[in-house]
């Protein structure tokens, strides 16, 4: 699901969100369901979660064949605009497993340090997708984009298995001769395949010198889908999105883009 208010619409953070959920015809859940709200300081942007149908030996409810519902419902606060928002569904299956299903990874066995972004000479230019229909493919390396006003930039990185994401947006220095304080000015979401998130912190400063927002996502394995942390289940594969905050006084945007192999517990 993804939902994408206009922007200028009013939203608050975190109280402001869309939640959802599959639901069989007698009510009962399915499976987990998904929360997409704001982290932006009031900036709206399009966000976006999922929620699923599990089965398998080990699940009891939702195993018979028969009709399912998506259930979405927005929440907000009286202070949010009234203003609709625009939402996606889309929906996609999972080929079942052959064999056992691996173990989650567990705690702490890989290293939680962040690495410094890649530091290539050589910057290439993209312009980032509209969404995640058109996201633009990125790899390896140092990217540059310009980011309008209420603009959110959507970009595919190929993440393999037992790899993490190592990612920075960066503003560059002001060009103008003065700067105004952007509280909330750039920030950086990772989504997986299913348009879960997997990284969604808040959004970084702007006061006239370099700001970055970074992300460092869980090693991509097909046992993190019961792990217990949010973001580890997620880790399935990487869309970045750069969502715009309150407009800083420069249009330049630089990505670095660094996928990684994990290290092997006890390093790092």
């Amino acid at each position: 699901m993804v939902a994408a208010p206009r922007p200028g619409t009013r939203v608050e953070d975190y109280t402001d969100r869309l939640t959802v959920k599959v639901e069989d015809s007698g009510g009962t859940t399915c499976g987990p369901d998904g929360t997409a709200q704001f982290h932006s300081g009031g900036t709206a942007y399009p966000v976006a979660d999922y929620a699923a149908r599990l089965i398998g030996p080990d699940v009891s409810d939702c195993q018979h064949a028969g009709p399912n519902y998506v259930v979405v419902s927005r929440e907000g606060p009286l202070t949010s605009g009234p203003e609709p928002w625009a939402v996606e569904i889309g929906h996609l299956t999972e080929p079942a497993l052959r064999g056992t299903a691996p173990s989650p990874s567990a705690p702490g066995g890989w290293s939680s340090a962040t690495p410094a972004p890649p530091t290539d000479t050589t910057t290439h230019q993209v312009l980032g997708g509209t969404g995640f229909n058109d996201a633009a493919a990125v790899g390896k390396g140092v990217w540059r984009d310009r980011l309008t006003p209420g603009a959110t930039r959507f970009y595919r990185v190929p993440v393999d298995w037992g790899q993490r994401l190592n990612l920075s947006a960066e503003l560059p220095n002001s060009t103008g001769s003065t700067t105004t304080f952007v509280p909330s000015a750039l920030g950086l979401t990772v989504y997986n395949p299913a348009r879960g998130a997997v990284s969604q912190d808040g959004f970084v400063a702007f006061d006239g010198k370099p700001a970055a927002a970074r992300a460092f996502t869980a090693p991509v394995a097909y046992g993190n889908r019961t792990a217990p942390q949010r973001a580890v289940a997620a880790a399935r594969g990487a869309v970045p999105a750069v969502p715009p905050g309150q407009q800083p006084p420069t249009d330049q945007q630089t990505t670095r883009a660094s996928p990684r192999r994990s290290a092997p517990p006890g390093r790092g």
